[in-house]
């Protein structure tokens, strides 16, 4: 006959299965907290990650059906708006050198050197454009953007590659010496292969090889955008031609200060031609910048 427990012997077991019970419990709630926690963390993670890209994504623009117009549009804004802006609020200026003369075709000669794949030359590409069509007509300019795994990726910009610039004032060389089409290789494809002249160019007035380059007959440079291309982010092409007639939008102010910059120093380096640009007291004003 088996003997009974005594009554603090049956506490001592129903305490020890309890504690089992509560441990047990325990361990469920851990576990449940570990799985919600971890949940949680996920989706975090994860609206973080979604958050990051968002931020680093850029969409690529969609080309017009009528690059030509286009091109011609933005080269042909008006005067009363390119005044309107004057100085603007570019982040940087070209500066006054000392360098080697460059000329084509009995015409002092603008050398700009640049890169489809960089954010900082599709900026300076629509600066340009507007300058330079005061003085000249542009032929073939393309419509592209810069690396998408770039800083500024996907920047909505021009492409000089394969088109003409024709002018009775000054010559305009581009060389655009690679795409925004990686090679594989850790770079990306070639395009134009700037002369053993336009290397000595650019290696007097800027031994680091910043891109852009554009040299303006040996007197003045510009080495690295003018503007930040962050003005130029997520934007449509109608969206810029739109903002870039507006002298009060930011990145009006800022492009086509810099090209009224542009504007000035080809007054500088031409004689002064044509009258009716340089002569203006807005251009007129902004060269003695340079020269005082």
């Amino acid at each position: 006959m088996t003997t009974p427990p005594r009554p603090s012997a049956r506490k001592s077991a129903k305490a020890r299965a309890q504690a089992r019970r509560s441990a047990q419990q325990r361990t469920r709630i851990a576990i449940g907290i570990g799985v919600v926690v971890a949940v949680v963390v996920a989706v975090v993670v994860a609206v973080v990650a979604g958050s990051s890209s968002k931020k680093s994504a850029s969409t690529v623009p969609v080309v017009p059906a009528d690059v030509s117009a286009y091109v011609k549009q933005i080269s042909s804004i008006p005067t009363a708006t390119l005044d309107a802006v004057a100085l603007g609020t570019p982040s940087g200026k070209p500066l006054m050198v000392q360098g080697t003369a460059l000329s084509k075709d009995g015409k002092p000669e603008i050398l700009y050197i640049g890169a489809g794949y960089c954010p900082y030359c599709g900026a300076e590409r629509w600066a340009m454009l507007i300058a330079l069509s005061r003085f000249g007509t542009f032929t073939n300019v393309g419509l592209s953007h810069s690396s998408s795994t770039d800083v500024f990726p996907n920047t909505p910009t021009l492409n000089f590659h394969g088109s003409t610039y024709t002018s009775q004032y000054v010559a305009f060389t581009p060389v655009e010496y690679a795409s925004n089409v990686p090679d594989g290789n850790g770079g990306y494809q070639p395009l134009d292969t700037p002369t053993a002249d336009q290397q000595a160019a650019q290696s007097q007035l800027d031994p680091g090889g910043s891109i852009p380059f554009v040299d303006f007959a040996g007197k003045y440079v510009i080495t690295g955008a003018t503007y930040d291309p962050g003005v130029l982010a997520g934007k449509t092409y109608a969206q810029i031609a739109s903002e870039l007639a507006d002298p009060s939008t930011t990145l009006a102010r800022s492009a086509i200060g810099a090209a009224n910059d542009i504007t000035a120093i080809v007054c500088g380096i031409d004689g002064g031609q044509p009258a009716s640009v340089c002569k203006s007291s807005v251009i007129s004003g902004i060269l003695s910048t340079f020269t005082s």
